[in-house]
């Protein structure tokens, strides 16, 4: 078949298609900002903490495994692997380190070639049904637009390898029964390294198609090896020279041995790239396994701004790892396929496909987690023992392990459009049809990820005070750390890579790290020990600290050589003897004292004595809890004996048709007071607890904590682009006597 003279299975043809047609999506998507490798200052949330993570490497020591930083959590080091820097890209560019700029990122350059990768691996995988070229460049469209793979353009680089896996669909979908084993499975092997050197998870994915793919090798080989003594057996057989009889004892020992030798490369390739450390604390568990899976809806749920489908309403962190919508277009050429000729879904069953459907179906499976749930309802939970609950967590995200059926379905669908149609132009003419209505339906979540991509984000720390500091200290000190409290943590969630930048690029040493596992040993360190030296004043010489209000309170009281000041909204902590004693000072900025009745009122700037966090604080008729817990710091002097009362009034809640409820646990000082729950007829509600005698402490900081289990982006409920966990816009707070009158805020 021939395109104006060029051949369509030409590899050539095809990888130049796919780099027009990819990149010039990454522009539509990403923005030449966020793709130029000099530019920094999109990088927050997530592509910071990599880019935190490569500041590290590129100045770190060669050692064993080559991601291992030594500088990062330290005293005990952690592997880069585990800040998502893409290990299969950072190790070969650390070689070159010396000779690259000082801002020099990667990741958007990356999720250009992935874009690439996953339109050309599209057309090849289409080619191996058909040679229609016009089915083909469309089909191969729905892979590069597929719904699961543009949400993770939010920022979760890595997880758009999901080439990998449609690459994984088309080596398996390769003649078997004429081949050797081992130039069948080759391909895998190959797929594997690189998926090993990206992320597990993927990994996993291409393992078990690389199994199932061994699985259709041998059941092709089986019939031919049942064969073969019936035919041995007539007078005319010849056997060839050097020939040995192949048995199904010898096919199955083969497949055994194959699958042996493509999970050896995939544990290789974890120890090479460090997500398996030897010798070095592991870090393999993980919370939220059952919490990050995907809901039996999520195939049909779009997460908002669909063309038909609406959001359902399921449970909280499924929303973002359970992702896993097929799109209109597809659900629409399921439709029709099965309309048209119901027969499809018995010839899509045979030799052929039975182990990759069976492969695809188990990893489905497993991404329900042993928590299946429909809704917002759990259906039921799978009695595991706790080893096995152990070992599924270190897949805690297991909602991303539907993303192979989810291939699978949409190639099903193409491929039973072209069954389904005989005419040629129909098929064309319904294939466009349905790519547009994928595309237009998607569009929502295209525009969520150009918006993101195109903000700008500058450093918080612009005071000289911390590059003075860099070059007479040689560690640096966030506490609480933010593996330990991610929500006291100086600058909380946000500003973590900006502290992991500096220590990275002066050469210090950083506690802090944003891994999503850490080991034992460290959480031992850096949250029990080491906070408890500083809290009672014990700080080293060649340390800088950023602290939060609590611990740099407990620790200015005793006498330290540290001068602890404000920086930039930061308590920075500096060796400094002769300003030592000035430190003091400190405490009336941090912590002035409240007095009973003081009103926080949104539209006014927060009292001093008020410290807030998780809250977006821009004033206006509200502020934002942002995440799943906030909290309100206060000291006062001269408690009353008698219970007060808290006084909360919101101006609205994060609410929708398929999220009616708000809950809110509300505690003080570690003591529930009181439960709440807000809906959307709930504006300007207003809420007075009681809060019992003895639990306020007097002169010393206490904590009114809101436990927010609702806590869901507005892009999540169909509301707005908005990605951040919102739950409740707060106007006015405030702790009152029985009878006191409110007292104006002092700012």
């Amino acid at each position: 078949m021939r395109v104006e003279g060029l051949k369509l299975d030409n590899s050539a043809f095809l990888a130049c298609f796919a780099a027009l047609i990819g990149f010039l999506d990454a522009l539509l998507l990403l923005g030449w900002h966020d793709i130029n490798p000099s530019n920094l200052d999109w990088l927050q949330g997530d592509p910071a903490v990599y880019q935190a993570g490569w500041e590290f490497l590129r100045r770190s020591h060669w050692t064993f495994p080559p991601t291992w930083i030594s500088h990062l959590d330290y005293h005990f080091g952690i592997s880069a692997a585990y800040l998502d820097v893409i290990p299969l890209l950072a190790v070969p560019l650390r070689l070159f380190a010396g000779f690259l700029p000082a801002n020099f990122q990667y990741l958007g350059a990356y999720a250009v070639l992935c874009l690439i990768l996953q339109t050309f691996f599209g057309l090849k995988l289409l080619q191996r049904f058909t040679t229609d070229r016009v089915i083909i460049v469309i089909g191969s469209l729905f892979f590069l637009n597929a719904p699961v793979l543009i949400n993770r353009l939010y920022g979760h680089f890595s997880l758009c390898s999901q080439w990998l896996i449609v690459a994984a669909l088309y080596y398996y979908f390769a003649p078997a029964g004429t081949k050797r084993l081992f130039s069948y499975s080759f391909p895998f092997a190959v797929l594997l390294l690189l998926a090993s050197g990206i992320t597990p998870y993927l990994a996993a994915m291409v393992l078990g198609i690389a199994a199932a793919a061994v699985v259709r090798w041998f059941s092709m080989q089986e019939g031919e090896a049942f064969r073969r003594p019936a035919e041995e057996s007539s007078p005319n057989f010849k056997r060839t020279p050097g020939a040995l009889r192949r048995t199904p004892f010898s096919c199955a020992a083969k497949v055994l041995v194959c699958f042996a030798s493509l999970l050896l490369v995939m544990i290789f390739a974890f120890v090479l790239f460090g997500f398996l450390t030897l010798g070095r604390p592991t870090q393999l568990g993980g919370t939220g396994y059952m919490m990050f899976s995907m809901n039996l809806l999520g195939p049909i749920n779009p997460g908002g701004g669909a063309l038909y489908f609406k959001q359902f309403e399921i449970l909280p962190g499924q929303s973002f790892e359970g992702y896993n919508y097929l799109g209109m277009g597809v659900i629409l050429l399921l439709t029709i396929c099965v309309a048209r000729h119901p027969y499809l879904l018995i010839r899509i069953w045979n030799r052929s496909t039975a182990s990759i459907i069976i492969c695809v179906g188990l990893m489905a499976l497993l991404s329900l987690s042993a928590k299946v749930t429909i809704g917002r309802t759990t259906l039921f939970v799978i009695p595991l023992p706790q080893f096995i609950i152990h070992s599924l967590a270190v897949f805690r995200s297991s909602g991303r392990f539907f993303w192979p059926a989810h291939y699978l379905i949409a190639l099903g669908a193409i491929t039973g459009t072209v069954a389904a149609f005989t005419n040629q132009m129909a098929r064309r003419v319904v294939l466009a049809a349905a790519f547009l209505i994928q595309f237009l339906d998607v569009l929502p979540v295209r525009n969520g990820v150009a918006e993101r991509s195109a903000g700008r984000h500058a450093s918080p720390l612009q005071a000289p005070d911390w590059s003075i500091a860099a070059r007479k200290h040689g560690h640096l000190v966030l506490l609480p750390a933010w593996q330990c409290d991610t929500i006291r943590t100086p600058g909380g969630d946000a500003d973590w890579s900006y502290f992991a930048w500096l220590a990275a690029r002066n050469g210090m040493t950083l506690n802090s790290t944003h891994a999503a596992r850490d080991s034992a040993p460290s959480s031992a360190y850096n949250c029990v020990s080491l906070p408890r030296q500083v809290r009672r004043g014990h700080f080293a010489e060649d340390t800088a600290y950023v602290l939060s209000d609590g611990v740099v309170e407990a620790a200015i009281r005793y006498d330290t050589t540290h001068y602890c000041r404000r920086v930039d909204g930061f308590n920075f902590c500096t060796y400094d003897p002769p300003h030592a004693r000035d430190s003091q000072l400190l405490l009336g900025v941090i912590s002035p004292l409240y007095r009973l009745g003081t009103e926080l009122r949104s539209e006014q700037s927060i009292p001093k004595s008020l410290h807030l966090q998780n809250f977006d604080t821009t004033p206006g008729w509200g502020l934002w809890t942002v995440g799943p817990k906030a909290s309100i710091d206060f000291r006062v002097a001269n408690v009353p004996k008698s219970p007060l009362l808290l006084e909360i009034q919101l101006t609205n809640v994060n609410t929708g048709a398929t999220h009616p409820v708000q809950r809110a646990y509300i505690s003080m000082n570690g003591h529930r007071i009181g439960t709440a729950s807000f809906r959307k007829s709930d504006a300007n509600a207003k809420r007075i607890i009681a809060i019992p005698a003895g639990i306020i402490r007097e002169n010393d900081m206490n904590e009114v904590r809101f436990d927010l289990p609702d806590a869901i982006s507005p892009r999540a409920i169909g509301i707005n682009q908005d990605n951040r966990p919102l739950a409740l816009y707060l106007h006015r707070f405030q702790i009152v006597g029985a009878a006191t009158p409110a007292t104006p805020a002092v700012h």
